[in-house]
């Protein structure tokens, strides 16, 4: 039973890299990850056309559903054609995600933005949190931790491309011979900037920074009361024994905790840090406010030497031991 599971969620990857195996060949290292790596997929290149229909290897959404009998379906993803103008109009030429077994890196017009990152224990978090915070039951939890092993030993790398306006040249996608870069090879200088901030809850949902309160809110204006949550919320954070959770930046991305439990975190490098400055630069500002860009190329590559951490305390059970923040 659990195999026809895993063979039916690889299904339709499976029936479009068929399809496609024969259009666009791909390097052994472009994909696989490690040498555990039980299955390497092609890459799959959508084709996203002026008017936002979607095509793979020349087949179009709904040829491909009708050929795979509904296996491959992929017309959701047709796109509102002023926004395929507005990619093509700022030259965001294709998109990219690479799945592999300790993370997903993207990449826009070949160049890399920061990734997520993670490792057999924080998807096992997440598989726990999600379940804990959705109140689902308990045996969804272990079926994605059936799921996530399995998972992590599939490689995918998706790319979506976007109409060339005439004239511009076109940006060479990511190229599939050089090694993805590893979590590990992200480094940083320690972070100058360090800030730590600690918000306790009440059984009303009222917030307490200790120490900071009355900086937030007459030096930076900050109203801390916004902070507030419903007391439904923190009722229920007490019942799940939630007892913090914690946002911490590092010298190579973010990292969360659920009682000290971690999650998979944002990695990032200074590089990718200032592709995000201009990505947004771009797509929001459309490239003509020159302040607010200059602004954005400052503050977030300044990101990677900051150390701050925001944790949230919520009331403790009575009766129950305390868990200790992660180190």
């Amino acid at each position: 039973m659990a195999t026809s599971k895993r063979l039916y969620i690889l299904l339709p990857l499976l029936i479009l890299a068929l399809l496609l195996s024969a259009c666009e060949s791909s390097s052994p290292d472009a994909t696989s990850a490690s040498e555990d790596f039980a299955v390497s997929l092609p890459r799959i290149v959508i084709d996203v056309d002026s008017n936002g229909n979607p095509s793979v290897g020349g087949f179009g959404a709904e040829t491909l559903k009708n050929l795979t009998m509904g296996n491959v379906d992929y017309t959701w993803m047709r796109m509102d054609p002023a926004l395929v103008r507005r990619f093509s109009d700022m030259d965001l030429q294709h998109i990219e995600a690479v799945y592999r077994d300790d993370g997903i890196y993207l990449f826009v017009n070949g160049e890399a933005l920061p990734f997520i990152k993670w490792d057999e224990q924080s998807l096992d978090n997440t598989a726990q949190v999600i379940t804990t915070f959705g109140g689902m039951n308990p045996q969804f939890t272990e079926a994605l931790k059936t799921i996530i092993p399995f998972a992590q030993r599939v490689g995918i790398d998706i790319a979506v491309r976007f109409p060339v306006v005439q004239g511009r040249s076109i940006t060479p996608m990511r190229d599939m011979s050089s090694a993805l870069q590893k979590a590990e090879e992200v480094q940083r200088e320690p972070g100058a900037l360090q800030l730590r901030i600690e918000v306790f809850y009440n059984e009303d949902g009222k917030p307490f920074v200790p120490g900071a309160s009355f900086i937030l809110e007459n030096l930076l204006g900050v109203d801390t009361s916004q902070l507030a949550l419903p007391p439904e919320t923190i009722a229920r954070m007490t019942q799940m024994n939630t007892q913090h959770i914690a946002i911490r930046t590092q010298e190579d991305g973010i990292q969360f905790y659920v009682n000290g439990e971690p999650l998979p975190e944002l990695a990032w490098s200074e590089d990718q840090l200032n592709v995000v400055a201009d990505l947004i630069g771009q797509l929001y500002l459309g490239g003509q406010t020159e302040g607010v860009q200059q602004v954005l190329e400052a503050v977030l590559p300044a990101l990677s030497q900051m150390d701050f951490e925001l944790v949230l305390r919520f009331p403790l059970q009575d009766g129950v031991d305390e868990i200790q923040l992660a180190q």
